[in-house]
């Protein structure tokens, strides 16, 4: 745990603990195109629904509010739904359902956002070189998130985190900056 401020991010800029993998690039474009989904505006979030850690979780009224602002801002948001217990959602939304963790992984490569609650799929996001959002942070892992954080900053990537649970207010605020930040690197 105490390694965290002892680790220089410069030196491992170049750090990636996941890579696209041409194995699963078919199988990931033929799920996008069955789902009318463009890789150039997938966001994807990722629920918990474990019985464990319940505070952890991701409420399905929270996955929604926020599935539904992302397309207001003309995202094509991907949930990616708890491979050990998913939820069910209405048809109008985009669902992943993997038990495949690699092809499941490939999608945060590969979208323009991640959001994901600090447990599970949070805990990888945060380590690949990818814009990504984490809600209902805890502080036991404070110094390894705000490492990872200054990493991605470094490779010009977006990365935010919330101690706030389940507040969709907060989690508005950081899309919305993000939104911001990535019409500014489009335009540069």
């Amino acid at each position: 745990i105490s390694i965290w401020n002892k680790l220089n991010p410069n030196k491992l800029v170049n750090l990636s603990f996941l890579k696209k993998n041409s194995k699963y690039q078919n199988k990931l474009n033929i799920f996008l195109k069955k789902n009318k989904l463009n890789k150039k505006k997938l966001v994807t979030l990722t629920v918990r629904n474990s019985p464990f850690s319940k505070q952890c979780n991701t409420p399905k009224k929270l996955i929604v509010k926020i599935f539904n602002f992302l397309k207001k801002l003309n995202y094509n948001p991907l949930i990616i739904n708890d491979n050990i217990y998913p939820i069910n959602f209405d048809k109008e939304f985009k669902v992943l359902n993997s038990n495949d963790f690699l092809f499941r992984s490939q999608f945060y490569t590969y979208s323009i956002l991640n959001i994901s609650t600090s447990r599970g799929a949070g805990n990888l996001i945060i380590t690949l070189p990818t814009n990504w959002i984490i809600f209902n942070f805890q502080k036991e892992g404070i110094k390894r998130y705000k490492f990872f954080k200054k990493l991605n900053n470094l490779n010009n990537n977006f990365s935010e985190f919330t101690m706030k649970f389940n507040d969709f207010n907060s989690i508005k605020k950081i899309i919305l900056n993000f939104s911001k930040s990535n019409v500014r690197k489009q335009k540069i």
